[in-house]
Formats: structure tokens, sequence, C-alpha cells
């Protein structure tokens, strides 16, 4: 059974380039009920109930203002936030967490294999850390 399950928002970006937000907001909408379905499907079978971790985001961010939207990268101003939604099992449910100023993208990666009980850095000490606070003090994390 999948102890992770990551989910990255990619096709947002492609009409945001586009300067569709219609079809923005309408994938956003899609991506949200079949999240939503999976979870509650795996939530109905018995050998996932409570067992998976989904770890949903965006593959950037994007930048602000009227024209700004359709654009990422560093001259955007805005794009260097994101948004990541962490559920399951070792998660305290927090809520949202807002002015996170020290969590960053590069913390996917650690916290995606500290889920999965490994510790990334041991095998790529320049890479960041795990997003801290998300994996509750009961999970089992090798180090």
């Amino acid at each position: 059974m999948p102890r992770v399950l990551f989910v990255g928002y990619g096709e947002t970006d492609n009409w945001g380039h586009q300067g569709r937000y219609d079809l923005v907001l309408d994938s956003a909408h899609r991506m949200d009920y079949f999240v939503h379905q999976l979870w509650d499907t795996m939530q109905a079978m018995p050998q996932y109930r409570g067992t998976t971790t989904f770890i949903i985001t965006t593959d950037h961010g994007r930048g602000s203002g009227l024209e700004e939207w359709k654009e990422h990268g560093v001259d955007e101003k805005g794009s260097e936030n994101i948004w990541i939604a962490i559920m399951g099992p070792d998660t305290a449910a927090l809520g949202e967490r807002t002015n996170a100023s020290s969590v960053t993208q590069a913390e996917i990666a650690a916290t995606v294999a500290a889920f999965l009980g490994k510790d990334f850095r041991q095998a790529s000490p320049d890479a960041a850390p795990p997003l801290p606070g998300v994996i509750s003090q009961t999970a089992t994390v090798v180090k």
C-alpha cells in the first residue's frame, strides 16, 4: 500500500502562460475534485484507510499583478510564493499556516523521503531539510 502520494499541479501553469485565467481556475477545480475523489476512495478501502499521506503542491509560484501572473521566475515578483497541502496519518491537522518565510519548495523532496522513513540528506547532504513541523512526533523516520 502506498505511504505517500505526491501531486504537483502542472496544467494550471500551461493555461497561465497562455493568459487563460478562466482555464487556470477550471483546471485547478478539476484537479481539486480528482484529489477529493482519490482521498475519499482511499479512505473507503480498509487496506488504504489511514496509511497514505498526500502531498499536494504546484510546480512553482506565479507572478502577481494584471499581467505578471502569466509568468514566473526571479524577475516576477510573487512567483517565489507557492502553496503546499499535506494531509495524512503522520501529519497533525495544523490548518492553514501563513508567513512561513523559511519554507521552500526545495524541502519537498526531503519531506517525501521522511514520510517514507528515509533521510534524503544522508544521500544528498547539500539538499534542503524536510518541511518543519509537518511530520508528527510519532511517525517512524529512519535516520
